[in-house]
């Protein structure tokens, strides 16, 4: 099955959602799954953040600009399923406009931390994801955070209408991990870094749920 992630990565903002989410797309690569992301580019960044996020992705992908309606509908309609990291900033009245006209697309939200304040332009990215997150979670199979903390101070609890599409990770992590004994003899095998592992385990029996394996 091929996965497409969608990363917020413009601006400094998103330093930690962006690096949380090319460090999940290595583990599930590591794990056999096709992952492709393509990013969420606002406005012209600094040579510095260009640098940095060539680092973390390994130079495998470079920033974009925002996709017009064709170019993202192609690249989404290619996707078995649509995994996108928020809070995010760009592009979110075009995938609310895809998934309502394509209602059988799997489609997947993390919610990662909230960014916490630090200027005026926090309050736009918060004021941005109260419009679209919310709508956008709504249309979703499922709405992943690493725990209810997260999920409650992102707003989860007040935007989502039904609440048995939340996925709090680290219990699920905990379950497909006791239910499965001779799993976690397959991931020390791996040698790679584990807690990371164990999770991408997890979210990769989220999409074999989603695509019906």
């Amino acid at each position: 099955m091929k996965i497409l992630h969608i990363v917020p990565t413009a601006f400094e903002y998103f330093e930690k959602i962006r690096s949380e989410a090319f460090g999940l797309v290595d583990d599930l690569n590591n794990l056999g799954f096709a992952c492709e992301i393509i990013t969420l580019q606002y406005s012209a960044v600094s040579k510095r953040l260009k640098s940095r996020v060539a680092e973390e992705s390994e130079e495998r992908i470079g920033f974009e600009k925002n996709y017009g309606d064709k170019e993202l509908a192609d690249k989404l309609d290619k996707a078995d399923i649509i995994h996108l990291h928020a809070p995010f900033l760009g592009m979110g009245k075009k995938l609310l406009k895809y998934k309502r006209e394509h209602k059988e697309k799997k489609f997947l939200i993390t919610m990662h931390a909230n960014l916490p304040y630090s200027d005026l332009f926090t309050i736009i990215i918060w004021l941005y994801n109260g419009f679209y997150l919310k709508r956008l979670m709504n249309e979703a199979d499922f709405v992943v955070a690493e725990n209810e903390q997260i999920f409650r101070a992102g707003g989860g609890f007040s935007y989502l209408h039904d609440l048995q599409k939340f996925v709090p990770m680290n219990n699920f992590t905990d379950f497909i991990l006791e239910n499965n004994p001779g799993l976690t003899e397959k991931i020390d095998n791996l040698k790679l870094n584990k807690p990371d592992l164990y999770a991408a385990v997890a979210y990769g029996e989220l999409y074999r749920l989603l695509s019906g394996e």
